[in-house]
């Protein structure tokens, strides 16, 4: 079985502006440690992006600047030799009743339909709440990324949180 890392994309992989939506390119910006992503593909990890998108269904977002993001992202990792397997989007909000919006298990069915993944094994990280309940509905580990603009709720615990993609790497690799 192989083991995968579900890498939530706005606040954990590129910065999340106050809106939660990254609709210019002024408000792109990478996280500048994304690199150490390297070493989870050396060892082995598949590496998914899952992320919701409500301001596509709300247009805070246009799809083709959505698009576009994706694109660079790709090209950066492209460019750190870090193969991504694909990314996943949950474009609806909560009122849709969508099976894909986190925490609900969606996103990760759909990047694992076909594949035997070791689901206990691997990890979900992101920045919010919503990242380690859906680890926690797939019985995967979790790693909840600290920032200034979220924190983990009274009650819910990750198994992991860290400051930085480097350190959350640091505790994936320590297994």
């Amino acid at each position: 079985m192989t083991k995968a890392i579900f890498f939530d994309r706005d606040g954990t992989l590129i910065n999340e502006p106050n809106d939660d939506a990254v609709s210019t390119w002024e408000e792109y910006i990478e996280r500048p440690d994304l690199s150490a992503l390297k070493q989870l593909a050396d060892r082995g990890y598949l590496l998914y992006i899952i992320t919701n998108q409500d301001a596509l269904a709300d247009g805070r977002l246009t799809e083709d600047f959505y698009r576009e993001t994706n694109e660079r992202l790709l090209q950066t990792f492209a460019e750190l030799e870090i193969p991504i397997a694909g990314i996943y989007t949950c474009p609806h909000t909560e009122s849709d009743g969508c099976t894909c919006i986190k925490p609900k298990t969606g996103l990760i069915d759909q990047a694992i339909a076909g594949r035997d993944i070791d689901l206990a094994n691997s990890f979900v990280v992101g920045d919010r709440v919503t990242d380690v309940l859906l680890g926690q509905a797939v019985e995967a580990k979790t790693i909840f990324l600290q920032t200034s603009r979220h924190t983990l709720d009274e009650g819910i615990a990750s198994t992991y949180v860290c400051d930085t993609l480097t350190q959350a790497v640091e505790k994936i690799l320590a297994q």
